[in-house]
Order: C-alpha cells, then structure tokens, then sequence
C-alpha cells in the first residue's frame, strides 16, 4: 500500500489548473460543438458543467458557460452549433465578452471542420481522468472527516480506502477516437520520418546522443523494453536525463522521465551539469584556483551566471515549443494505476500534438506492484509482473517506446540476473538490454598558466573552476555499457567515458576475440566488465 496517496492526488488536482489542463479543457469543449447531438459521447467523458475544473482562470470560466450552454441547447432539441451558442453567450456576457471568449476558444480547436463521427478528442480522456481522480479524492476527503468523527484518525484506513476508489473508478484505455482516414494519413507521415531517420542516421525510433551506440539500442518497436541496469550511483539517471533531452529536443519526440527516487531538484542539478560542464557537487563546493586570495563561486549574483541560466531558460522553452516536450514526473509511491493514468494522459497529449512518446522508468526496484497478477512471490514475482504490466498494458495499449532502467548485483551471472525474466525470456521480452558500469581513474594533471605578474598559476576557467588535463589513458570516471540485443549470440562491449556530466564515446579497435579481451583487460585494470559467460558463440562488438 502506498503512503503517498495523498501527495499524488493533491498532485492531479493541482494540474487541472496547469497550461496543459487548460489547453486540455478548452480543446474538449471546442470539440463538443457541432451538429449532431453529442451528450452520449460527453456522457462517456464523464464531463458536465458540474464536474467541469473551478478555478478563476477567464478561459476555463468560458469553457464552463459554453459547456452548460451545449447542455441547455441539447435539452430544448436543437443541435449544439455555434450558430445556437452564440446568442445564449451574447445574452448572458455581453458582445464583447463572448466574440473574445469564443475566438480564443475556436483557437484551441484540435480538429477544424473534421467528419461528424470525430467528437471526442484524446484530450478529453485526459481530463476527464484527471476530473475522475478529482472527485474521488474530494470524496475520499468527505469520507475521512465522517471516519475520524467516528474512529479516529487512521491514515492507514484512508489510504487503503482511496487504493480501493481508484481501482473501481473505470480506466480510460483509448487514447484517441479518429476516422481510419485520418489515422492512416497520420501513419503516411509518420513511415516518412522513419524513412529520412533510417536514411540519414542508420536507425529508426528513438535514439541515443551517441550514433555508433545506436547501432545496438536505438529502432526499437513500440510497447518493447530497453532494459538499462547498474549498480547506485553508476550513472543511471543521468543516463535517462541525457537520452530524454536528445529524443526530445533533437529528434521531436515527446518524452515523460518518470522519477521513482531521484527529487526533481536532482534531476535539474544533472541538467544543469550537462549543460555548464559542471558537476552537481560544484553548486555545493565552488571550484577555487591556486591562489587562495582569489575565489569565484557560482551565484545567481553573478551577472555571468545569470546571463547565463536566464538564455537557458530561454532555450528550454523554445525547444519545448519547436522540438519536443519534456515532462519530469516524480511517481514515488504511485500504483500501477496511477502510474497508467499518468502516461495516458502523456500520449494523448503528444497524439495531440502529432508526436510519439518516450518513457524512461527510473527505476524498476522501486515501482510498485500493488494489484498486478503475479506469478509466485518475491522480487522476481514482483518484477516480472511490473514489467509485464509497463510493456502490455501501457506501452502495447499506447503505442509507447520504453526505456527502464534497474538495479544491478555485478557478481551475479548475467544469465539470471536479466530482470525480471532471466536467460531467453529476457531477451525476447526485452528489446534491449543494457548494462551500465563505472570505474574511477588515477588523478590528472593540473593545467597551469601565468597570470600578470607572470607567476605560474592553475588555470581556470570563466567560472573560476580547475581545468585539469587527463593523463594518457585515465579519465576521472569510466563507464562500461554492455549491450545484449535479440539473443545470446550478439553482445558487446560499450566504453563510455563520462566526465563533469557528460557521456563521450571512446573506441576501441580489435582484431580478434582474444585481441578485445586483452585490451579490456588493460584499460579496466583486470576489471572485466562483461558478464560471466560460458557460450563461445558470444560477439564482442564495440562501437
């Protein structure tokens, strides 16, 4: 049972007044207008003026009166049209008012002059999940204040009560109702995009920011699994991090980074790392140069560093609004309920805009298994039945591409330790599976230069942080990514090198079997990176 009920419907209520609930609304009722009567389809929406957000934003306020309006049309028999709306608003807001509201609501429009059977938008089964989840806990709330009147105050008791409201509340599993026409148009366009990412980068769907990796990993299908495991703090989530920003802002794909243990504030902190070349741990220990009488350290206060974050913020935004949406989901303690609820709502709103979505799970140990059918007990039980659930019921039923990343014990034979299934299944189930390790270097040469005076000082950069130069062969940190794809038989060896918040590709070149494991055994120290393996059939295969 989840202690964290609370936080997650507080959550959804709160974003029935975020831009994309809005966005959500007013699309939905602007869809609603039009010839035929349409209550059976709003019914099926479970959206009526009653339910309907309250918030004192004007554009939901409008959204509202023309709703109830559609309602009252429909009840005196004539087809709700703008044509009938419009003196009803004119009447009750005056010319103005209501010529404003209706352009800014025709603008929200998904669908201009589309066929009689297109009614419902996937927007509306974003929002009328979320109107759902708003109901239930306003009377989970109800419910509790009889409860404790009467027993006391239990927060166990209304956690399993609100666990039990959302598994009878009906689940939305369509995401979009359109004509074959239309679908099939969509599908042209989107064989063609295929078709120029195959052409131009060798490989199709989502990517990696590393083209020879994606060789291995990238073009998977919808609804499959990539699988990335590693041990805490051997770069999983930064991982996540950097492919999300890639496949959004750099292929156009939307992508929700769903959190189950990193804090949003952490996630930013990589963001930012990646972006400044600078580690998290330098906003908490500013880099100094030799010389003690001199110190630079970050701070807002810093015209630089202002500058600085502010044309990020920037470029954010207009990435968002040119490439792709990047959401950060922070899902602690959510049920596979939630969690589908959630990524529905994803879909449909990249549906919406003409995207795919991309999710990355981080991570597997910590998503709960709460209402799954499993198969035995214990962490193989519960894994397996995650996992069963992300790919057949949210990425099959969505058309959604996965990426989940998972906890890793090195010194078990990879053979049994591909989670959840273990040996074949594993492979056949998951697309790809990947397996990210680190190893830490000898310390590098600082680099000097001379200041004014033409003393001999270390050198630093603008923002007054060490520049160090890697001595021949050592990094600071080294990550080894082994990828296994389709079977047993095709395998390989990954050098990745990741320094002050950035993935670099190294290659390695080999001649023979017995070559590539010497060298691995020379640049890792003895330290093999890849799994313990009894089939002579296996292909090493860096990039």
């Amino acid at each position: 049972m989840s202690r964290n009920n609370g936080n997650y419907h507080e959550k959804r209520i709160a974003n029935l007044t975020s831009p994309e609930a809005i966005e959500l609304a007013m699309s939905l009722v602007a869809n609603l207008i039009g010839p035929e009567n349409n209550l059976p389809l709003m019914g099926e929406a479970r959206l009526t003026p009653k339910t309907f957000p309250k918030t004192d934003n004007p554009d939901l306020e409008f959204a509202r009166t023309v709703l109830r309006m559609i309602y009252t049309a429909v009840e005196e028999g004539l087809p709700p049209t703008k044509e009938n709306i419009m003196p009803r608003l004119l009447l009750e807001l005056g010319r103005e008012e209501a010529e404003r509201g209706m352009e800014r609501l025709m603008s929200f429009r998904a669908i201009e002059d589309a066929p009689d059977a297109v009614r419902v938008s996937a927007l509306s089964t974003a929002l009328s999940d979320a109107i759902v989840s708003a109901n239930l806990i306003a009377a989970g709330r109800d419910t509790l204040e009889i409860a404790t009147k009467n027993f006391g105050s239990n927060i166990e008791v209304y956690n399993a009560m609100l666990e039990r409201m959302m598994e009878a509340a009906p689940q939305r599993i369509r995401v979009f109702v359109n004509p074959l026409e239309e679908n099939l148009a969509r599908q042209e366009r989107i064989l063609a995009e295929r078709e120029a990412r195959l052409e131009s980068q060798g490989s199709v769907g989502p990517e990696t920011p590393w083209p020879r990796l994606n060789r291995m990993i990238a073009g998977g299908r919808k609804g499959d699994i990539t699988l990335i495991s590693a041990k805490t703090g051997y770069g999983k989530s930064t991982l996540a991090l950097l492919m999300a920003l890639h496949q959004a802002w750099t292929q156009g794909y939307d992508v929700a980074l769903m959190h189950f243990e990193q804090y949003t504030e952490s996630i930013l902190d990589r963001l930012l790392a990646h972006r400044f070349s600078l580690l998290p741990v330098d906003f908490r220990k500013p880099g100094k140069i030799t010389d003690p009488k001199q110190t630079r350290t970050f701070s807002l206060k810093d015209p630089r560093w202002e500058r600085a974050l502010n044309e990020f913020k920037a470029h954010v935004k207009r990435m968002s609004e040119e490439k792709g949406n990047i959401w950060l989901i922070h899902a602690t303690g959510w049920t596979p309920a939630q969690i589908a609820a959630e990524i529905a709502q994803r879909a449909a709103m990249a549906y919406q805009n003409g995207r795919e979505l991309v999710v990355h799970y981080d991570y597997l140990d910590l998503i709960s298994s709460e209402g799954l059918k499993k198969d035995g007990d214990g962490m193989v039980a519960n894994h397996t039945a995650v996992m069963d659930f992300l790919r057949d019921e949210i990425g099959q039923q969505f058309g959604i591409y996965t990426y989940l990343y998972a906890q890793d014990d090195l010194k078990a034979n990879y053979r049994t330790r591909l989670m959840p299934y273990g040996g074949q299944k594993a492979l056949h189930r998951s697309q790809v599976y990947v397996r990210l390790e680190r190893y830490y270097a000898e310390d590098s040469e600082i680099v000097t230069t001379k200041d004014a005076d033409g003393n001999v000082v270390q050198k630093v950069d603008m923002f007054g942080r060490p520049i160090f130069k890697h001595k021949a062969g050592q990094l600071h940190s080294r990550s080894l990514l082994h990828v296994i794809k389709g079977s047993d038989d095709e395998t390989g060896f990954v050098p990745v090198e990741f320094i002050n918040g950035r993935f670099q590709v190294r290659e390695i070149e080999y001649q023979s079997q017995e070559q590539l494991k010497t060298i691995i055994d020379e640049v890792y120290g003895g330290n093999r990176a890849a799994p313990d393996t009894d089939n002579r059939n296996d292909i090493h295969i860096p990039f």
